[in-house]
């Protein structure tokens, strides 16, 4: 199967190792050759592999059998103007974090837009002049909509082999849920471990935690008038999965240290914007998106 995978980051270069056995090309920003991928689950415990690499501006004119985004969120506008060019009609999952990215991709040309909610933990290491390094901490379980099976199925078997990933398929009101509580938890790990600079396991014992209890009830309230009912003992959950994460950096603590644009808008600032069109506020998420507004490579959404 011809695949391209937008991004080059750490979950991109997991996609690309298990998925080595077919056809497979990433479009990223800065040339390379090569990954390096470390970790538990990688048999030995480190492998490097050769990728097809192409620019964002390079034209193909392959027929893509599924394009798989792996990108920040504010790549977004890059991958609309790629999907436009060159995936007319083949089927596109999202493996990114937060939510919007369908209504933000609404009028590219692309086949079926799939929703992935990924609990992988990846984090960056030293980089060399064409290779690029990451270390996987743990898979975890992604999560696909069942409209997808049928098309993944066989390459899901070969992902099962070659990592033993625990992949489920869950209808779109399951799916949409699980969505929901990974935004939440993102919403609140994300942006308060980045404020304070700490891995996710010293989260709950940090001042900035405090900042916890009204974050879950405005996210709780939004997801309600969305339809999603959530847990009433969310932040007692986040706690839970901070402890469980609790050598992690999270994805936005990295994005600051490494002076990058974060999800800030894609995470809080999609709880605010939906909050707004059901007539509620959301002080606490629009303070967080605000803040980070105002630091600096951290721009809003075109």
């Amino acid at each position: 199967m011809r695949i391209a995978i937008l991004g080059s980051g750490g979950v991109a270069s997991v996609l690309a190792w298990a998925l080595r056995e077919h056809e497979v090309t990433v479009i990223a920003r800065r040339p390379f050759r090569r990954f390096r991928l470390i970790g538990s689950g990688i048999a030995g415990g480190s492998v490097s592999f050769p990728v097809s690499v192409r620019d964002w501006e390079d034209p193909t004119d392959a027929a893509w059998d599924s394009v798989w985004v792996a990108v920040k969120a504010p790549a977004l506008p890059a991958v609309a103007r790629w999907l436009d060019r060159n995936a007319s009609v083949a089927p596109v999952l999202l493996w990114m974090n937060g939510m919007g990215q369908e209504h933000y991709l609404e009028t590219a040309r692309h086949g079926p837009l799939w929703p992935v909610v990924v609990t992988m933990a990846v984090s960056g290491l030293r980089h060399g002049p064409t290779t690029r390094a990451f270390h996987l901490h743990t898979l975890g379980v992604s999560y696909l909509p069942q409209a997808a099976y049928s098309a993944l199925a066989p390459l899901y078997d070969a992902l099962q082999h070659s990592l033993a990933w625990r992949w489920e398929w869950l209808d779109d009101e399951a799916l949409r849920r699980r969505r929901w509580v990974k935004l939440v938890q993102n919403s609140i790990i994300n942006p308060l471990t980045a404020l304070a600079g700490i891995p996710n396991g010293r989260l709950p014992r940090h001042p900035l935690f405090a900042f916890a209890p009204p974050l879950a009830a405005e996210a709780r309230a939004v997801a309600e008038r969305e339809g999603v009912a959530l847990s009433p003992n969310l932040v007692d959950e986040v706690a839970h999965l901070a402890q469980a994460t609790a050598g992690n950096r999270s994805s936005m603590l990295q994005d600051v240290l490494g002076g990058r644009p974060t999800e800030i808008d894609a995470i809080n600032g999609y709880i605010v914007y939906t909050g707004h069109q059901h007539g509620l506020q959301c002080p606490t998420h629009e303070a967080l998106v605000q803040l980070f507004h105002r630091w600096p490579k951290t721009p809003p959404l075109p």
